[in-house]
């Protein structure tokens, strides 16, 4: 019988990619490569979100840049477990990476989010658009309030929920919670899932709202996809509760300088408050049904954003319209609220809240 050659490149194949990855292990130091960014990633993104995961401690691992500027990011890995994150333009064509591997890699999974090579440890590179990179069209808003009209309730059923589930804020003190990411945890008691419950039991506790508050895991991996998934948990929800009114998704912003954040912190009575921020998305890949009625939300926000700073002057900032959706197609009263930045901490979102609570009342009680 004549014996099958078939099998032969495929053996090939393999021991050459062996070697390869056996002398990244031996060498960690190796030449620079070029991994072209997928061009519909580059194309669309403003910003993108590059995540290092290390196992290698105290590990420090550079990523260059190359648009042009010859700018370095260079990130430490505080962490096994840990994630670091830095933030590119989208000029950006092109990721210089010290490991020939990830070169194969890109080339075999092109659009792909996450990546891995083998390197003294698991490296992950997960490239994903930061979910609110999308153009700000804030300036080109000249609707007038006035002619959306806002609904009161006399007992409002509100739902809250968080696409980015894991959002957490700076730990105020060494361990206060596990970090699965940077100022990311899966402990509730310390992201925003804590300033949602806050919101909720003041609007229920204190202003008679019922109040649905879903915790539901809605971060993704890829990240992108969050809002994909908070949508299902969403519609599963109006499913069991037909007669929601309001839907609010809050979040919490990042920022590069904790400084910044920290200064502009506002302070009364002793308590410290996190700003606030509306995210209104006027879904501009939308038509029809599948649009938001973004006006109305828009007008809604607004109200919001002048009631907060009626009660706490400076602590809200105007509301900044999207051209992405956010999942505000589902009624004319959904909000996204970002809640302090990630320079914030967990007590200082809480307390502002319970400011963010009263003027929801204020506004959309009888």
């Amino acid at each position: 019988m004549k014996k099958s050659k078939r099998g032969f490149p495929v053996l090939i194949c393999i021991l050459v990619l062996l070697f390869i990855i056996m002398s990244v292990s031996k060498n960690g130091n190796g030449a620079e490569y070029n991994a072209a960014l997928p061009a519909a990633k580059a194309a669309d993104a403003q910003e993108m979100d590059i995540r290092i995961n290390n196992g290698e401690p105290e590990k420090e691992i550079t990523i260059l840049l190359d648009d042009g500027e010859d700018d370095t990011v260079t990130g430490p890995v505080e962490d096994a477990d840990d994630e670091t994150s830095v933030s590119v333009g989208a000029a950006i064509q092109e990721e210089k990476i010290q490991n020939p591997i990830l070169v194969l890699f890109d080339t075999l999974m092109a659009g792909a989010s996450t990546v891995q090579a083998n390197q003294g440890g698991t490296i992950s590179i997960i490239i994903d658009e930061n979910e609110h990179s999308d153009t700000d069209v804030s300036d080109e808003i000249t609707i007038d309030v006035q002619d959306y009209p806002i609904t009161k309730y006399e007992n409002p059923t509100v739902l809250i929920y968080h696409t980015h589930t894991r959002e957490a804020y700076t730990p105020e003190y060494a361990g206060q919670y596990a970090a699965c990411g940077t100022f990311r945890t899966d402990d509730e008691r310390y992201s925003v899932c804590a300033v949602g419950q806050k919101l909720a039991d003041q609007l229920s506790g204190q202003y008679g709202f019922t109040v649905i508050h879903d915790t539901t895991m809605n971060e993704t991996t890829p990240f992108a996809k969050s809002y994909d998934k908070s949508l299902e948990t969403v519609l599963k929800d109006i499913k069991e509760n037909p007669n929601i009114d309001v839907f609010i998704d809050v979040h919490r912003d990042s920022i590069g300088d904790a400084a910044y954040a920290q200064s502009q912190v506002i302070e009364k009575d002793g308590k410290r408050y996190a700003k606030v921020m509306f995210v209104v998305g006027r879904g501009d890949d939308y038509k029809g049904a599948e649009a938001p009625d973004w006006q109305s939300n828009y007008a809604l926000a607004q109200a919001i954003t002048e009631k907060i700073n009626a009660i706490m002057p400076g602590l809200a900032k105007a509301p900044m319209v999207k051209t992405k959706r956010y999942n505000q197609h589902l009624s004319d009263k959904c909000m996204l609220i970002e809640v302090g930045y990630d320079a914030n901490s967990i007590t200082e979102a809480e307390n502002s809240a319970g400011i963010v609570s009263k003027a929801l009342s204020e506004v959309l009680s009888k």
